[in-house]
């Protein structure tokens, strides 16, 4: 028997302490996650006999015919951090950086700073060197003291930070503020990892039956959206290897409870596309993109680990390796960028920089996928107009040498 919850009111998560074990004991410390869209498919592996059977025993029962198991499809606003850190305080971890943590596995919270004196097209002065690494992320307001300008640090020496792209005008003055990120990238891929996390999630819905702590969860899928004229969303397939009813729970959950409304902004302000920044680095030259609509996605999968010592038959999971990890499609308008040539040249490789949102009130996300090739380059209707839809897909397989942050090739900076 599968149960569907369409109409879910309320999502809260909890990162697990212990894999697959009722940990609402502590469901005061849930998070709640705003969604925009989300589905529940309880998978109850139970079958109700037939008549006769039921007629010879008095009453009727279920017959267990498998493992339980739940999945969730979850569509939440994309957003920035909920403050952004200027001192050496870190950064607080988000709902949506739960869900980033257990699918990609590593987690950077950063700390804030200020910038020195003597910065350059490439390179920003801080202040304190020991707050900042390779491979994060860093921002600074522009002059007009409305938007943030946010990079990817490609290298380090003391406290001056090598930016990739390039900055163009504006660059930070001294003792402008310096925020840092808190960055997501692929990690770890042992079972056992700290790296590997797993979160639980008390459901409810608009049913009060619909009510139900799903345990022993992994983020296996994440995407991306953003089109032209719209808030930029991320969807979320979490899938669970037990369940339990939430009378069940160690802290029961139910609709007696009156559910609180909980502002976006507990998550973080939703970003606006049209507040955006998107450029391409293949060969040295970078290239600004007018693009109507990027989708950027990932594709390396965790499976479960199968064990008779495990929750319902899962010791855990463990990352699958994936070919090609990362990819994207980008809409752009038709125009003289000879993409052709970038997906004929062999071994040749670009990279994408994507910053949703820029302004002060709502903070920003800045996507960095390198050694991406172009797959396909089609020519395309959009609005009534002539354009080139680009797919391209790269990344190496997940291996050791892409376990920390300096060599990771697809990175989430939230500012």
């Amino acid at each position: 028997m599968t149960i569907h919850t369409y109409r879910v009111r309320r999502l809260r998560i909890y990162e697990e302490t212990t894999f697959g074990v009722d940990l609402t004991a502590s469901l005061a410390s849930f998070i709640a996650l705003n969604h925009t869209a989300a589905t529940v498919t309880i998978d109850n592996p139970r079958v109700q006999p037939g008549t006769m059977q039921q007629l010879m025993d008095s009453t009727p029962y279920d017959v267990l015919t498998g493992y339980k198991r739940a999945t969730a499809t979850i569509t939440c606003n994309l957003t920035g951090q909920t403050a952004r850190s200027t001192s050496s305080s870190t950064h607080t971890q988000t709902a949506q950086g739960m869900l980033f943590r257990s699918y990609f596995g590593g987690q950077r919270l950063g700390q804030g700073d200020t910038c020195a004196a003597g910065s350059s097209t490439n390179i920003i002065n801080v202040t304190t060197e020991g707050r900042w690494e390779t491979g994060a992320g860093i921002a600074y307001p522009l002059d007009d003291g409305l938007r943030l300008r946010a990079r990817h640090i490609t290298s380090k020496s003391t406290a001056a930070m090598t930016v990739y792209p390039d900055l163009d005008a504006d660059l930070p003055s001294n003792p402008e503020i310096a925020y840092s990120s808190a960055d997501y990238y692929f990690g770890g891929s042992a079972s056992d990892s700290s790296d590997n996390t797993t979160v639980q999630m008390a459901v409810e819905g608009a049913h009060p039956d619909d009510r139900f702590l799903l345990m022993g969860g992994k983020v296996t899928g994440c995407t991306f959206t953003t089109s032209r004229g719209s808030i930029a969303t991320v969807q979320f397939t979490v899938q669970f290897v037990d369940w339990i009813y939430a009378d069940n729970a160690a802290t029961p959950f139910d609709d007696t409870v009156p559910l609180t409304y909980v502002a976006e902004t507990s998550n973080g302000d939703p970003l606006p596309v049209h507040d955006s920044d998107l450029m391409w680095v293949y060969n040295g030259t970078t290239t600004a993109l007018g693009a109507s609509e990027i989708t950027v996605g990932c594709s390396a999968a965790w499976v479960p680990v199968p064990s008779t010592a495990g929750i319902n038959g899962v010791l855990g999971w463990a990352r699958n390796h994936a070919p090609a990890p990362i990819s994207a499609s980008i809409t752009i308008p038709f125009e003289g960028l000879d993409w052709h040539s970038n997906r004929d040249t062999e071994g040749t490789a670009g990279s994408l920089h994507f910053q949703v949102g820029s302004t002060l009130t709502h903070g920003a996300c800045l996507f960095y996928l390198s050694a991406l090739q172009v797959r396909d380059v089609q020519v395309i209707d959009a609005d009534g107009l002539t354009a080139t839809r680009i797919s391209l897909i790269g990344g190496k397989p997940i291996t050791v040498d892409t376990t920390h942050l300096a060599h990771a090739q697809f990175v989430v900076h939230m500012f």
